[in-house]
């Protein structure tokens, strides 16, 4: 059974706001929002669940099935389908091979059609097939809007997502240093296996260029779609990730928005690991009590101006003997605006059973000492 122990809740009024950043009102976008990504705490939306086709942006769950393939080191032939996909490319010719890491490096710094088609064929034999997988990898991220049809985000009225769920995609591609490491690159050569094929590739991500600490991630355009932009940046060690739907100018209203939440957000230490949380009555014990620690830490990005108001309560379990040390303990809500966030609590220290027979054993050890 749970027990709530009022001694135990810390309800800290902090001047601190769940109004989100105002840097929102600055984007003329059909689907806009902007998260911290360790958190995944949105700081600004307008129109995150409106469903609108994502052009190239869809890149970045082809790269993230690539990257979690664990085959970035195999070859890949490249197919006569592959190599005459229209729109964006990057020149790929039928019968060349290439490794898996530098079709997604097309893929993301030239935005290549066709290094989609062929990373597409190689993991599921078909476009179509490998569209199934995108949309099982999106369901499981939470994306729940989006339906993929193609690998590469060329014009098709079922092919559609939302800002939020680019954003979750986003933000678990970047968890991958490969991906991290290729959306920042502004330019890269690849050769294939025969040394005959030699591909420039050039990045048309002015966030890179243009952007303090920009990091990425994907541009998209067709005509259906408009303008769109992922992007990403990083300061003092929090990363934000925004995303623009169908936006005319989408770099300059990706570039507002970032420099308006780092100026008004910086992320902060909410709960410690192994911070005092009190202690849990324990049942049929040595001792009554056990101490409770939090078992992890809670980082979030918090506004500058102090307006963000949180508040914490530790819920406290009542425990049975034998109790170990790390034995779950409860939990610690932090609640910021309507957001609530957990953190588990544990036992500190251990306590053993209150039976005859460790009783027994506990006195024999006393008579000897």
């Amino acid at each position: 059974m749970r027990k709530k122990l009022p001694a135990f809740a810390l309800v800290l009024a902090l001047a601190l706001s769940a109004a989100l950043c105002p840097c929102a009102s600055a984007v003329n976008a059909r689907g806009f929002l902007i998260l911290e990504a360790d958190s995944g705490r949105v700081l600004a939306e307008a129109d995150a669940d409106r469903i609108l086709p994502p052009a190239s942006t869809t890149k970045i769950m082809t790269a993230l099935l690539a990257v979690e393939s664990g085959r970035l080191d195999e070859l890949v032939t490249v197919s006569p389908a592959a190599a005459a996909t229209g729109g964006s490319s990057m020149y790929l010719t039928a019968g060349e091979r290439l490794t898996l890491a530098d079709l997604v490096r097309g893929l993301l710094i030239v935005s290549g059609n066709d290094a989609a088609v062929a990373i597409a064929e190689f993991l599921a034999g078909t476009p179509e097939a490998f569209a199934g997988k995108m949309n099982d990898r999106a369901r499981a991220l939470g994306a729940a809007h989006t339906r993929f049809t193609n690998p590469h985000g060329l014009p098709d009225a079922s092919h559609v997502t939302t800002a939020r769920d680019l954003a979750l995609m986003a933000r678990e591609a970047m968890k991958h240093a490969f991906f991290r490491e290729t959306v920042a690159c502004r330019a890269a050569v690849v050769t294939d296996e025969s040394g005959s094929h030699t591909h420039y590739l050039r990045s048309k991500n002015r966030i890179l260029t243009e952007l303090d600490g920009g990091c990425g991630v994907k541009t998209g355009y067709t005509a259906a779609a408009g303008r769109c932009l992922v992007s990403a940046a990083e300061r003092g060690g929090m990363t934000l990730i925004a995303v623009v739907l169908n936006a005319p100018d989408m770099f300059a209203d990706s570039k507002s928005v970032l420099n308006a939440a780092f100026a008004s957000y910086e992320k902060r230490e909410l709960i410690a690991a192994g911070q005092a949380a009190g202690s849990a009555p324990v049942a049929g014990g040595r001792y009554g009590t056990v101490p409770v620690v939090t078992a992890g830490s809670l980082i979030l990005p918090i506004s500058i101006d102090g307006t963000d108001l949180y508040s914490i309560k530790y819920t406290i379990d009542d425990l049975t003997a034998p109790v170990r040390v790390g034995d779950a303990a409860g939990r610690a809500e932090v609640r910021l605006g309507s957001e609530l966030y957990t953190v588990p609590l544990a036992a500190a220290a251990a306590v053993a059973a209150n039976t005859p027979e460790a009783n027994f054993f506990r006195l024999i050890r006393g008579f000897w000492r």
